[in-house]
Formats: C-alpha cells, sequence, structure tokens
C-alpha cells in the first residue's frame, strides 16, 4: 500500500472524490479540525475549511487543498504505517475528479 493509493496525489482538492478524500475527512476530524465534516467521500466546503485550519496550524502554506506538504504532515501526525494497512481498504473504490491526473 502506497501513500499515493491512501493520499493520491499531487493535490485532493474541492470536487474530489472517493476512500481517499474519505480518510482525509476522518483524519481531520480526529484531529479536532472541521468539525462540522461529514465523511461522505466528497470534498467540498466543509473540507476545505478543515483542510484550512489544519494547514493554518501547522504553519502550512493556506490553500484549503491536500497537496504534498499537507499530505506528508498528516501522516506524521497520525502516525500512519503505509505498510501495515488491510489490503481490502479500497474496496468498492469509487472514482476521483476527472478532471485530475490521479
Amino acid at each position: 500500500m502506497s501513500a499515493e493509493r491512501l493520499f493520491p496525489g499531487p493535490y485532493m482538492e474541492r470536487g474530489s472524490k472517493g476512500p481517499a478524500v474519505a480518510t482525509l475527512q476522518i483524519i481531520l476530524k480526529a484531529l479536532g479540525f472541521g468539525k462540522d465534516i461529514v465523511v461522505d467521500r466528497d470534498f467540498g466546503e466543509k473540507t476545505e475549511m478543515g483542510v484550512s485550519q489544519y494547514q493554518e496550524a501547522r504553519g502550512l502554506r493556506v490553500d484549503g487543498k491536500c497537496g504534498p506538504d499537507t499530505r506528508k504532515m498528516i501522516l506524521v501526525d497520525t502516525g500512519i504505517d503505509l505498510n501495515n494497512l488491510p489490503a481490502d481498504l479500497f474496496a468498492g473504490e469509487t472514482t476521483l475528479n476527472p478532471s485530475t491526473p490521479w
């Protein structure tokens, strides 16, 4: 399991959809950012606001997108071990934003 599968790159942003967005939403809520986020696999306004709050709190450039720097910081903050994720984590996966290359 790679980081690209958990958090596809280069960016998750408003309009992105799928299990990676749900993972981001769960993590943001667990870390205390975006308390109003609904875990729905849809990167909307509330997810964008949660990402922006996270970026500001961590001293990152605030753009509301989950790009490489934000993704790396989230993985550090959560201690997620990408080598020990269940193989079926992405069963029933939906597509992400078709306008992005991931």
